[in-house]
């Protein structure tokens, strides 16, 4: 279980490292295809379910700048396993992700991921809107 346990952290940490380093090829081998990427974004007083596609991730990775500075500052937990299936959690400097993966071919692939910014993040948001 141990070696599962670093496989899953392995592919989640390809997604939010393969982000902060602009590497594609990082960000495709932690994702699954079907990928579902969501966020409850609050916008003129309605939640709304902010959602990403797999396709999306891979425009937006290959379209940024490597940021050095947060890829010092990333935290990586497994927060479950059981058989086929797990939870995972990455906080970053801009985002907390809660991941859902599963083991699809033999690997370990993000096959859900509900994120929101961090508190930091989103006052430097806030502030820059101003």
């Amino acid at each position: 279980m141990g070696n599962e346990k670093e496989s899953i952290k392995k592919a989640a940490l390809d997604y939010i490292e393969g982000w902060y380093a602009a590497s594609p090829e990082r960000m495709e081998r932690a994702l699954h295809p079907d990928l579902a990427k969501r966020a409850v974004q609050n916008i003129e007083g309605a939640d709304n379910l902010r959602a990403i596609t797999f396709e999306r991730m891979m425009e937006l990775v290959k379209s940024k700048d490597e940021d050095k500075e947060a890829l010092a500052k990333i935290e990586c937990e497994v927060l479950d396993l059981h058989g086929n299936m797990a939870c995972a959690k990455t906080v970053s400097p801009d985002f907390i992700d809660y991941l859902q993966l599963a083991k699809w071919d033999g690997e370990w692939k993000i096959i859900n991921a509900l994120w929101e910014l961090t508190p930091e993040a989103r006052k430097r948001m806030e502030a820059a809107q101003k």
